[in-house]
C-alpha cells in the first residue's frame, strides 16, 4: 500500500498536461500511486496518459466519459489506497519536494485533516496564501474565502472515510470550497507557507471559464458557515449586490465575540475581515469598525493599532 494516493482529474489537458503529469514523476519523495482519470477528453489526453502509464507503473489510468471534475475526483478518492491523498490539477506544476513536505507535516500533525501549500505564478510573481500562517486563520477565514488553493491540497485519507466525506457536487466548481469547510468541522486544517505548485492561469481554466459559478457557490457557502459557526444570519447570495452584502457582514460580524471564547479564533475571525474587507472596500471596513466600537465588551480582542493602519491603507487604495 503506497503513502500517497496522487490524483488528478483530465479534461482535455492540451499541451500542459505533460508537464504536470512530469512533475509528480520526478518528485522526491516515490511512495505512492498516481490515479489520472481521463474525463471523456476530445483532445490527445488519453494518449498522454496511457504513454506515460506505460513507462511508469505507479499511474493507474481511468478513461470514460465526462462527468466534471469533482465526480471524477470522488471516483479517485474511491479507487485510492494511500494514507494521504494529493490533489493534482492538469495543468499546474508541483515543486518536486512537495509529496515529500506534505507528507512528512500530516505525519507530524495528527490533528491536520488536510495541509495546503502555496501557490506561485508568472503573472508578476504572484504567490496566493502567504498571508494565511496559523490554523486559526485557515478555518475562520472560509468564512470569506477558500484559505486551501484546491492544486496544492493534501488530506489525510482517514478524515474523509470515518466522517463520510466527499465532494459535494451540489456546489458545483465549489465543491473544494465546501469540502474545507466540512473538514474543518471535524478536525484542522493547515497551510505550509511555501510555494509548492505553479498555478497556470489560461482562458481554458477552470477559475476562468466558471468563474460566475464559483462566485455563486461562494456566497452560498459563506452563508452557511456564518449561520452553523456563527448563528448569524444573512441574506441569501442573490438577495443583494456584493458590496451591500458585504456590508451586511461588517455590520453583525462583532456578534461572534458572544460565540466564541478563545481569543485566537476572534483574532483570526478579524484578520480575514481585513482581508475581506479590502478586496470589497474601505466603507465595509468603516461599518465594521464602527459597530465594534460601539460594543465597549469587543475593544479588548481588537488591536487598533493594526486595525487603523489597514483602514487607513484601504482609504488610500480607495
Amino acid at each position: 500500500m503506497p503513502k500517497v494516493s496522487v490524483i488528478m482529474s483530465v479534461f482535455n489537458g492540451g499541451s500542459f498536461l505533460s508537464g504536470a503529469i512530469e512533475s509528480i514523476l520526478s518528485q522526491s519523495f516515490s511512495d505512492f500511486e498516481f490515479i489520472i482519470i481521463n474525463d471523456g477528453s476530445t483532445d490527445n489526453s488519453l494518449d498522454t496518459i496511457e504513454y506515460y502509464a506505460e513507462i511508469d507503473q505507479r499511474i493507474l489510468v481511468v478513461s470514460r466519459e465526462n462527468r466534471g471534475i469533482f465526480p471524477s475526483l470522488n471516483e479517485g478518492l474511491k479507487q485510492s489506497t494511500g494514507q494521504y491523498i494529493a490533489i493534482v490539477d492538469a495543468d499546474d506544476v508541483s515543486d518536486s519536494r512537495r509529496l515529500s513536505i506534505q507528507s512528512r507535516y500530516l505525519d507530524d500533525n495528527y490533528r491536520c485533516c488536510v495541509v495546503g501549500v502555496g501557490l506561485y505564478s508568472d503573472e508578476g510573481n504572484k504567490y496566493w496564501f502567504r498571508r494565511i500562517n496559523t490554523p486559526e486563520k485557515c478555518k475562520w477565514g472560509l468564512l470569506f474565502f477558500s484559505t486551501i488553493g484546491h492544486p496544492g491540497a493534501m488530506l489525510r485519507r482517514s478524515s474523509l472515510v470515518e466522517a463520510g466525506i466527499t465532494y459535494d457536487n451540489s456546489y458545483g466548481f465549489g465543491a473544494d470550497y465546501k469540502l474545507w469547510c466540512a473538514l474543518a468541522d471535524i478536525g484542522e486544517i493547515h497551510l505550509i507557507n511555501k510555494p509548492l505548485v505553479f498555478y497556470r492561469r489560461h482562458e481554458n481554466a477552470v477559475s476562468t471559464t466558471h468563474r460566475d459559478d464559483q462566485e455563486y457557490a461562494r456566497r452560498r457557502i459563506q452563508v452557511e458557515q456564518f449561520k452553523k459557526w456563527l448563528n448569524i444570519e444573512l441574506p441569501s447570495p442573490c438577495a443583494s449586490e456584493y458590496k451591500e452584502w458585504a456590508a451586511i457582514v461588517g455590520a453583525n460580524l462583532f456578534q461572534s465575540v458572544t460565540v466564541l471564547g478563545g481569543f485566537k479564533d476572534v483574532s483570526a475571525i478579524h484578520w480575514a475581515f481585513q482581508e475581506f474587507s479590502a478586496r470589497a472596500g474601505w466603507g465595509v471596513f468603516i461599518t465594521y469598525f464602527t459597530c465594534c466600537l460601539r460594543r465597549r465588551e469587543v475593544l479588548h480582542c481588537l488591536r487598533l493599532r493594526h486595525l487603523a493602519r489597514v483602514l487607513f491603507a484601504n482609504l488610500g487604495g480607495g
